[in-house]
């Protein structure tokens, strides 16, 4: 129902789900749909695959599949293709992607989900031991599977551009962006002096997608954008490193033949 209203409330035509499972063999995207038809508002949606979803006010034409590692939890990437006109076919993306050596959290002090979240402390005097070895730091996020899923969309992705059509790519990638972690932004943000090349973004800058968020707010020092973490309303902290600054932009909406003109985050405005 909270999903639902904020859905109506920012009044989105397309919607990309992230993280999304079907628990008691429930399918999400049609108890969405169904949620959201009876508060006045139709959309089509069509579940296929993955631990991601799509809503879309436009017409479904077809599905495509990108990925699909989520029964080992490491996320997915699946895409549809929708008619916003007769004459305006266009792919949208969803993706939630692997999770499990998450990068950033080494910088903070924290492990990143393998061998567990705990804080680093060798020396036991209570502070997190943070890492701004920027090769270390990529060695351990490479263990998870971002690029390599990204790297697959950009595969598929060739092939609808080749046809034409316009994409987009809209998720969690569980990983930073290189256009925040610059120079000029080390020593803001919890980057604790590191500034870094991650990986995702720039393969998806390189093959000419445009992140969204910076085409509108190009500056990683005014304009953060973060994502990550959000207040819990009645569900407590969804923080994984207490005692340091981890405030992330992680999720992401990328674009190819389209211009945004204009982009906001969606929710709490706590982390600002």
């Amino acid at each position: 129902e909270k999903i639902c209203d904020v859905i109506l409330a920012s009044k989105a035509d397309i919607v990309c789900f992230s993280e999304v499972r079907n628990y008691k063999k429930e399918d999400w995207t049609t108890k969405v749909v169904n949620a959201l038809s009876k508060k006045g508002r139709q959309f089509h949606g069509r579940y296929f695959s993955g631990d991601v979803g799509l809503v879309s006010v436009f017409p479904i034409e077809e599905t495509l599949e990108v990925c699909d590692d989520s029964k080992s939890d490491s996320g997915s990437i699946a895409a549809w293709r929708l008619a916003l006109d007769a004459k305006h076919p266009i792919v949208v993306a969803s993706a939630h992607l692997d999770y499990k050596h998450y990068g950033q959290n080494l910088i903070r002090g924290y492990n990143g989900g393998t061998p567990d979240w705990k804080m680093r402390d060798a020396d036991g005097d209570g502070e997190p031991d943070r890492v701004r070895d920027v090769a270390e730091i990529l060695k351990y996020n490479n263990q998870s599977t971002p690029v390599p899923s990204v790297k697959a969309f950009l595969s598929k992705a060739r092939d609808w551009g080749e046809k034409g059509l316009p994409v987009i790519l809209a998720g969690d990638l569980n990983e930073n962006s290189h256009l925040d972690w610059t120079a000029e932004a080390k020593d803001k943000f919890g980057h604790y002096g590191v500034s870094i090349g991650w990986p995702c973004t720039k393969l998806l800058a390189d093959a000419g997608y445009v992140d969204a968020w910076r085409q509108v707010h190009p500056d990683p020092v005014t304009c953060p954008g973060f994502t990550w973490p959000a207040p819990a309303t009645g569900k407590g902290s969804t923080s994984w490193a207490p005692k340091s600054d981890e405030r992330d932009r992680i999720d992401f909406v990328f674009a190819k033949g389209i211009r945004a003109r204009s982009a906001w985050v969606v929710g709490p405005v706590a982390n600002y």
